[in-house]
């Protein structure tokens, strides 16, 4: 996307929601800064708050940090996409969370650090603690600041119409200046005032969503499952249909297709004059218009958009002039209390050109064309690939069995057959000759499905139906229950127990009870987003799914636009801003400290508390302005969400977990076998992460099911993670073991000691409190199986 695509003029926000955004902007930075007025910054007071934090601020800025606008954005995506699973992201956190109070906590303070890297070098050696700063740095400016402000500009120019350069100029400049000036005082008495709005803002969405329920006849739990379960299984009817149509438009190269192929040349053509001159950027929206609207009388539209979607392309062909229109003029009458009649139909036309403009960046119809010119070409590797491409998705959402059922019904047994057996699918074009009656057949059932409005009624079958959307427990797709179990946990060590941007906040607590109830309390904050930010996004699958349609990524804000009226659409402003602000403030902090402490006090420990102060603050101020520079960047990666995952999955998270779970557990580990470790895993883990974004011949040779081995990122994290626990244990058996004094205070005797050590303290003691929060865990599994 162009980050200079959208004029000032053409910002949808109403004055009522701009001053909400303004004092929330100034308001907290003030805060930020008074919050230090009377506080001496010595270096124990900038970098650790002067460790004096209680357990709720702990807490609360610990959630704050880690919820940024990627997680709103991206969860109510995921949960309109794929239903409830991905909040297995944020559960799975408490049981994290868990092992930071437990198992670490006590070792950091125990030990009297004041970062991460140290605790590496007094468990192993000095050039340990300088790997692992450069790698919390890494993590810190690619994902923690550098995506994060992108995501969060990228959604404020989608909702406000306010230009992504703006909002990452704003943003970075307001933060930068209380996270500069304040230290960790002011980034986590700013995060416990961001956590109330953040959550206040999601409830209220999810609150407004609920209330519409009703008008889809919703009225309980039983209903929304069932609802759900219908829109899901016709939709999914509606994929198969389009493959098999699709299929046999390129099989026979139908005249139509060949003739869209030629229009798309035409208007590709059309376009590169457009680029400067007014007269033919008219005549190309009105030969748009007038293509799509041929398509739609046709019923081809649809089909033709499908085809070349199939390449990953989407935009010009599905951008609809009468909606764009039809949410102006929404917008507008929110905003005519304060603009003239003259100024609404600027807003509209504004808006229109804009909208015309997002869709052009998205897809251009030189590339469209070119795709569509490919699959005539080869017709048979076209229809294989959108079987593909359709069959991994109905098979990743648990509706392969019903597609197979329904082709069986209406005797199209060999081509359901090809359905149920992946390994069959690069055979699925032998079948042409079935393809548009099968393709009736799908739409016939999709319409009957929709029509009849309860699948249990439909199928014949007594059996309460239950939809894999609302369930957190999946047996296919990325997200299945055992890449969960085994993949989270090793980016889950990683980000909540050894990551600085994290545990600084645990660093900072005026003792180790407050460190471990602290971390608690963030576990408990966990488990909201699955209700606030995922289960809207599931909503949104039932009550606005004609205005989303396939467009996943509009959901927030088509929630926020659609339910918010003016006034509160700032308030919500203010909660992702709180998100975005929260995360890249603790980011910036912890980067302040990790120069400041691993790199210049580490090889100039005679550098003053003074000079610690102002390098940090230097630190922080170089790398907000990288970090800036770097975001811009961010939309030449696809989908963030997964990227941000997926950086640490393969390179980061596996060395660092390897280095920390076995240094606290087994004395003999040695510092030859860290060092070794976080290199090793480090370099080839970011070939690893090449070779499965596309660097290497544009294909996931990975994950991907048909290119790659069809190995999850999350089971590729677990696999990492064992390949380097065998290298640390065999390298620490070939060196020789560590001195009894150094691992006396860094590891713990057996296992078993983590809970049964010492007396309980009493009802607050972590170790009850964990217990007690692990059975609410259980239940809510149970429950949402």
């Amino acid at each position: 996307m162009n980050i200079t695509s959208t004029p000032l003029a053409a910002m949808n926000i109403s004055m009522i929601d701009l001053a909400v955004i303004v004092v929330y902007l100034v308001g907290i930075m003030m805060i930020g800064i008074l919050s230090v007025r009377k506080m001496k910054l010595t270096g124990d007071v900038y970098f650790l708050a002067g460790r004096a934090l209680g357990w709720p601020i702990v807490g609360a800025a610990l959630f704050a940090s880690n919820i940024s606008t990627i997680h709103l954005v991206g969860l109510a995506e995921d949960g309109y996409g794929k239903g409830l699973v991905v909040g297995n992201f944020e559960w799975m956190a408490t049981f994290t969370l868990f092992l930071l109070a437990l198992v670490f906590a006590p070792f950091y303070f125990r030990s009297k650090i004041a970062t991460l890297p140290e605790f590496l070098e007094k468990r192993y050696s000095s050039l340990a603690r300088s790997i692992m700063a450069f790698m919390a740095i890494l993590a810190a400016l690619l994902i923690h600041i550098g995506l994060s402000l992108y995501a969060g500009s990228v959604v404020f120019e989608t909702f406000f119409g306010i230009p992504i350069w703006l909002s990452i100029i704003i943003i970075s400049v307001v933060t930068a200046i209380y996270t500069v000036v304040g230290g960790l005082r002011a980034v986590v008495v700013t995060e416990t005032i961001q956590t109330v709005i953040l959550l206040g803002g999601a409830i209220l969405i999810t609150y407004l969503a609920i209330s519409k329920l009703p008008d889809h006849d919703v009225h309980n739990w039983a209903d929304f499952n069932m609802k759900i379960d219908v829109q899901h299984s016709a939709e999914t009817m509606d994929q198969a249909a389009n493959a098999l149509a699709g299929s046999d438009w390129l099989m026979k190269k139908s005249p139509e297709l060949v003739a869209a192929h030629a229009t798309l040349k035409k208007l590709g053509e059309l376009e590169a004059k457009a680029a400067g001159d007014n007269a033919s950027k008219d005549q190309l929206v009105a030969d748009t218009k007038a293509f799509a609207e041929s398509l739609k009388r046709k019923k081809q539209l649809d089909l033709l958009t499908f085809v070349i979607d199939n390449k990953e392309l989407s935009g010009v062909l599905t951008f609809d002039p009468k909606r764009v229109e039809a949410d102006a003029v929404e917008m507008a009458e929110k905003l005519g209390n304060t603009l003239t009649d003259e100024q609404i139909q600027e807003r509209i036309a504004e808006s229109y050109d804009n909208k015309f403009d997002e869709a052009l960046n998205k897809e251009t119809f030189s590339t469209s064309a070119k795709a569509l010119g490919e699959d005539l070409e080869k017709p048979e590797e076209a229809s294989v690939d959108i079987m593909w491409r359709v069959a991994q998705g109905i098979k990743d959402g648990e509706k392969l069995n019903f597609v197979v059922s329904e082709l069986d019904k209406a005797n199209f047994s060999d081509l359901g057959a090809i359905f149920a057996d992946q390994a069959q699918w690069d055979n699925f074009a032998t079948q042409s000759a079935q393809f548009a009656a099968a393709a009736e057949a799908c739409k016939s059932a999709s319409k009957k499905i929709t029509e009849t409005g309860d699948m249990t009624q439909y199928t014949g079958d007594d059996k309460p139906t239950r939809t894999p959307r609302l369930s957190m427990l999946r047996s296919e797709g990325p997200f299945n229950w055992l890449a969960i179990l085994l993949g989270y946990p090793i980016l889950g060590v990683w980000y909540w127990c050894s990551d600085q941007t994290i545990v600084q906040r645990v660093l900072g607590a005026r003792n180790q009870n407050h460190a471990q109830n602290g971390a608690l309390f963030a576990g408990l904050l966990k488990i909201t987003p699955a209700f606030l930010m995922v289960l809207p996004g599931t909503i949104a699958f039932v009550i606005f799914r004609e205005q989303i349609g396939g467009d996943a990524a509009s959901t927030l804000p088509v929630m926020i636009t659609k339910l918010m009226p003016v006034g509160l659409m700032g308030l919500m402003a203010a909660g992702l801003m709180a998100a975005l602000m929260s995360t890249i403030a603790a980011a910036l902090n912890s980067v302040g400290t990790l120069v400041a402490k691993d790199i210049v006090g580490h090889f100039r420990p005679q550098t003053s508390d003074a000079a610690q102060v102002r390098i940090g603050r230097i630190a922080a101020v170089v790398l907000m302005l990288v970090a800036m520079a770097w975001s811009t960047q961010g939309g030449q990666f696809g989908s963030i969400f997964v990227v941000i995952n997926k950086i640490p999955a393969l390179f980061l998270a596996p060395p660092i977990t390897t280095v920390f779970v076995w240094g606290v557990f087994w004395k003999r580990g040695t510092k030859q076998a860290a060092i070794a470790t976080l290199i090793c895993g480090l370099s080839i883990g970011f070939v690893l992460f090449l070779a499965d974004t596309g660097a290497f011949g544009g294909k996931e040779w990975i994950s991907s099911q048909r290119y790659g081995l069809g190995i999850p990122f999350m089971i590729q994290a677990f696999m990492m993670f064992c390949v380097w626990s065998v290298f640390y244990v065999v390298v620490s058996l070939m060196t020789p073991k560590p001195a009894p004094e150094q691992v006396e205070n860094t590891t713990w005797p057996n296992p078993l000691a983590v809970i049964f050590h010492g007396k309980l303290k009493g009802w607050y003691d972590p170790r009850l409190i964990t217990i007690t929060l692990f059975v609410v865990m259980v239940i809510l599994y149970y429950v949402f199986r």
